[in-house]
C-alpha cells in the first residue's frame, strides 16, 4: 500500500503542478519546493473552470496522508519483526 500511495501522490502532485503552472508559473515553482504554497493558487482560482486546482490539491493531500499512514504502519511491522528475530536469536 505504501508504494501505491506514494505513486498516486506523485501523479496527483504533478497534475497539481501542471494546473498551477497554467495560471502562475512562479507559484508552481514555489509549490514544487514548498507544498503549502498551493493554497494560494487554490484560493485564487476557486471556481475558475480553467485553473481550478481543487481536485488535484485534495487528491494529492489525501494520498500524501495515506502514504504517511502506511509508512508508519510499515515501520511498526518491521520493528516488531526485528524484535521477534532478535528474541529468537537470543534464546536459540
Amino acid at each position: 500500500m505504501f508504494i501505491v500511495a506514494g505513486l498516486l501522490t506523485l501523479v496527483f502532485g504533478l497534475w497539481l503542478l501542471i494546473r498551477i503552472w497554467k495560471s502562475s508559473p512562479i507559484i508552481a515553482i514555489v509549490t514544487f519546493f514548498f507544498f503549502p504554497a498551493a493554497i494560494i493558487s487554490l484560493v485564487q482560482n476557486w471556481g475558475d473552470e480553467e485553473h481550478d486546482v481543487r481536485w488535484p490539491f485534495f487528491l494529492t493531500l489525501g494520498c500524501w496522508a495515506l502514504t504517511v499512514y502506511s509508512a508508519v504502519k510499515l515501520a511498526g511491522e518491521l520493528e516488531a519483526e526485528a524484535a521477534l528475530s532478535l528474541a529468537t536469536r537470543i534464546f536459540v
